[in-house]
C-alpha cells in the first residue's frame, strides 16, 4: 500500500535523488510534469501528492483518482507498475508506452493533446536564425530601438523582490487576466525560489523590470515554468532569446510546456517552431 503524502518543499532532495539516479539524462521523464518545481508550484490546483517506496517515486492527482508514471529504474518498475494495476496514468509519453509494452503489460491508451510539450533547440532560440525568425527579430529590433538602456539580469536574492512586484504588475496588464490558482503558482514559485533550485532572468528598461523568466534543468533539457512580459512590443521575444542565451546555456532542448488547448497560447508556441513535440497519454493499466 503506497502512502501518499502533500508535496512539500523537503521532498526535493529524495525526488532528485531517484529520478536522477534512473535518468540522468532526462530522456525518460522528459515532460514538464515530471519536474519537481512543476509538482511543487502547482500543487493546489491539482491537490498533487507523493509517494517514496524504496527506490521508486509515485505521484498522484485529485485524491488518488490519477496516477504518474512511476519514476524508478528498469528493475523497480514491474513491481511499481503492479502498484498502479487499474489506476489511471497521466502524462504517460511515447517512451513510457515502449517500457510497458517491453514489460508485456496490458493497457488501454488515449492521447492528451493538450498537454503535449513544446520542445525546441537551444540554438534556435539562442541565435532566431532564418526567414523563419525574421518577425522575432524584427519585433526585438523595435524594442532596443525603443529601450536602448535595457539590460538583462539574472534573478538574484537582490532582485526577487522586484520579480515579486514586476507579477503582480503583469497580472494587472495581462490581456487574460489570472486566476488564483496560477497568482498562487507565481507566489509558490518566487516564494521558494531558490530552494526550488529555479534559474531565472529579467529584461530591465530604465529601472523597471518588463519581463522575466525561469524553470529548472532536467538532464540536458532547460524546462520552462515561467514567461512573463508587459505588454511592450518586443519585450516577448526579447526576453525568450536572452533567458536562453544566457540562463540556458549548456542545455541542447528547451521544454517551454503544453499550450493547455489555448488557440493563443498554441499559435505562440508554435511561432517558435518546435523541434519536436512530447506526446503525452492517459493509460490505464489492465488487471
Amino acid at each position: 500500500m503506497l502512502d501518499f503524502k502533500d508535496v512539500e518543499l523537503n521532498d526535493k532532495a529524495r525526488f532528485d535523488a531517484i529520478i536522477n539516479a534512473c535518468d540522468p539524462d532526462g530522456g525518460l521523464y522528459c515532460g514538464a510534469d515530471y519536474s519537481f518545481g512543476n509538482l511543487f508550484i502547482w500543487r493546489h490546483r491539482y491537490a498533487t501528492q507523493l509517494a517514496f517506496d524504496g527506490n521508486a517515486c509515485f505521484i498522484s492527482e485529485n485524491g488518488g483518482e490519477y496516477a504518474y508514471f512511476p519514476i524508478c529504474g528498469d528493475a523497480e518498475l514491474p513491481g511499481a507498475i503492479e502498484k498502479l494495476a487499474g489506476k489511471r496514468l497521466l502524462f504517460v509519453t511515447d517512451a513510457m508506452l515502449a517500457k510497458l509494452d517491453a514489460l508485456g503489460v496490458n493497457y488501454e491508451c488515449e492521447p492528451m493533446p493538450d498537454s503535449f510539450d513544446y520542445v525546441y533547440r537551444y540554438d534556435d532560440l539562442a541565435d532566431l536564425p532564418g526567414k523563419k525568425y525574421h518577425q522575432k527579430r524584427n519585433h526585438i529590433v523595435f524594442f532596443e530601438t525603443a529601450h536602448p538602456d535595457y539590460v538583462f539580469q539574472a534573478v538574484t536574492p537582490e532582485n526577487i523582490e522586484e520579480c515579486k512586484e514586476f507579477s503582480f504588475k503583469w497580472a494587472e496588464q495581462s490581456l487574460h487576466g489570472i486566476d488564483g490558482e496560477e497568482r498562487l503558482a507565481l507566489d509558490n514559485a518566487l516564494g521558494s525560489f531558490f530552494e526550488l533550485g529555479f534559474e531565472g532572468g529579467l529584461i530591465r528598461a530604465g529601472a523597471e523590470v518588463v519581463a522575466m523568466s525561469a524553470g529548472e534543468r532536467r538532464g540536458s533539457t532547460f524546462v520552462v515554468h515561467i514567461e512573463k512580459a508587459l505588454g511592450i512590443r518586443g519585450a516577448y521575444p526579447l526576453i525568450n532569446r536572452e533567458f536562453v542565451r544566457n540562463v540556458c546555456a549548456g542545455c541542447r532542448l528547451i521544454n517551454r510546456e503544453e499550450d493547455m488547448g489555448l488557440a493563443g497560447l498554441a499559435k505562440a508556441k508554435k511561432s517558435y517552431h518546435p523541434a519536436f513535440m512530447i506526446k503525452k497519454y492517459s493509460v490505464r493499466i489492465c488487471n
